[in-house]
């Protein structure tokens, strides 16, 4: 972060300590808490990135089974009617 900015951030901060209670000398330190935020996703960026790509793919391939499933769904329960090893005429009855 830009010392400027830096500057401008605990000079307004020090602006509303009053009503935070905050002691004058309290200092904000607001790039040390930006540097442990990138370290930490620096530590952990692998971790991310392989989360998100797990559910990216997880979610694509449940909406494409749902696709396939609703699309084709009757011609599955009569290849299950078919596989089933119950006489014709029950088989029909117990997937209604």
């Amino acid at each position: 972060m830009a010392r400027g900015a830096e500057i401008f951030i605990n000079n307004n901060l020090h602006k509303i300590s009053p009503s935070l209670n905050v002691p004058k000398n309290f200092s904000y330190e607001i790039s040390a808490y930006i540097r442990s935020w990138f370290v930490w996703l620096l530590h952990n960026i692998n971790s991310v990135v392989s989360s998100f790509t797990y559910i990216l793919i997880n979610v694509t391939l449940l909406l494409f089974a749902l696709y396939y499933l609703f699309q084709e769904g009757h011609k599955l329960k009569e290849s299950f009617v078919k596989l089933s090893p119950q006489n014709p005429k029950p088989r029909s009855v117990c997937l209604h």
